[in-house]
Formats: structure tokens, C-alpha cells, sequence
């Protein structure tokens, strides 16, 4: 079953309020950037054309508007901005939800295959574990240590 995380960071990453909840169906989290408080709803599905998992999501102001897509460019952390820039439209994209049916933000998939065969594959170690490890951070999502001691 997936996995449910809701947290609020402040402007410097520091967690304020950790809620864990491992039996819901969606990831939270509410980022305080410079101007509000962003929430972001994750999910993860399966890709069967690129055969990869999927970071889909959907960034709300405390108003509920949906965040435009350049809001979103400029949540992702500093360290990723070159990378953006470079590939912006092949980086974070706007697609119809394939279970949903609505609109969400997806982490192109495009890379995903390349990027996991650079993560060794260990005894022990689990694919989806490695990958959201490695894309999360990139819209804010990090993972408990939990995560990997459940699977």
C-alpha cells in the first residue's frame, strides 16, 4: 500500500511538525517559501512505456490555487537550478494523471532509466526506495529513515 507523509518546513528545511502516517494513499508537504506556505500532494506511478516509477504531483497555495508551472521551477532547491535550466522542458512537466485524469506535475521520466543505473544495486537495497531517494529531493520530498526499514 503507499505510503502517506505530511510536513511543514520553514524557509531554512527545518521540520516543525513530523506526522508519519504509513496506511494513506498520498504524500504531503507544506513548504513556507519567502511569500506562503506551498502544500504539495506526491504520487507515484508506474510508467510501462519508459518502465519507471513516476513522481507526480500538484503544489497548492493556502488558497487552494494550483501552483503555475513557473512557481513550481522556482521551489525546486538551488542545487537543481542548472540542471532546470538546461532541460527545462524534459525536467518537470505538466501531464494528465493517468489514474486521475486531472492535471499534475510529473518528473519527467525521460532520465530515470540512466539515473538508476548509476545506483548500485546492493543485497538488500530496494529499487523504489533508491529512486525516490534520488528524485525527492528534488521537489522537496524527504524521505524518513522508516521508509527503508518497512520494505
Amino acid at each position: 500500500m503507499p505510503t502517506t507523509r505530511e510536513r511543514t518546513l520553514s524557509d531554512s528545511q527545518n521540520i516543525k511538525e513530523p506526522v508519519e502516517d504509513l496506511d494513506e494513499a498520498v504524500v504531503q508537504d507544506n513548504v513556507s517559501t519567502s511569500t506562503s506556505m506551498v502544500t504539495f500532494v506526491y504520487h507515484v506511478v508506474y510508467n510501462a512505456s519508459y518502465a519507471v516509477p513516476v513522481l507526480y504531483f500538484n503544489a497548492y497555495k493556502p488558497d487552494g490555487q494550483l501552483l503555475s508551472l513557473e512557481e513550481v521551477w522556482a521551489i525546486v532547491p538551488q542545487h537543481y537550478q542548472d540542471r532546470l535550466r538546461e532541460e527545462r522542458w524534459t525536467f518537470i512537466t505538466q501531464q494528465e494523471h493517468p489514474i486521475l485524469g486531472r492535471p499534475f506535475y510529473q518528473l519527467h521520466p525521460c532520465h530515470t532509466s540512466t539515473l538508476m543505473s548509476q545506483i548500485p544495486d546492493t543485497p538488500g537495497s530496494n529499487y523504489l526506495i533508491s529512486w525516490m531517494s534520488a528524485v525527492g529531493p528534488v521537489l522537496r520530498l524527504e524521505m524518513s529513515m522508516r521508509y527503508g526499514e518497512i520494505i
